[in-house]
């Protein structure tokens, strides 16, 4: 139970931190982190943390591609939450 809950954190925390490195390597204009890599990262349970760091740090908002599939990976993750909460908790929305 507890991996359930300490496994979504840390992927959220480490696309943060992807985020944050792919910025700072664009000012720099030096590798940056290849966008696959973050939206795999996104749809793998990292979306919240995608999207935090697309906001805090203004990066990507141009890509409208991007967006969007940072978008409907966290509305994945929402709707499996309440498939989890609902099917094993029998919580009603």
């Amino acid at each position: 139970m507890l991996l359930l809950i300490l496994l979504p954190i840390s992927l959220n925390i480490y696309a943060l931190i992807q985020m944050y490195w792919d910025k700072r390597q664009a000012k720099k204009d030096a590798w940056r982190v290849p966008e696959k890599q973050l939206l795999r990262l996104g749809f793998l349970g990292g979306s919240l943390g995608i999207l935090v760091g697309i906001y805090w740090f203004r990066h990507k908002t141009q890509k409208r591609s991007f967006l969007w599939r940072a978008w409907a990976a966290f509305l994945l993750h929402l709707l499996l939450l309440g498939f989890f909460l609902y099917y094993f908790y029998g919580l009603e929305f």
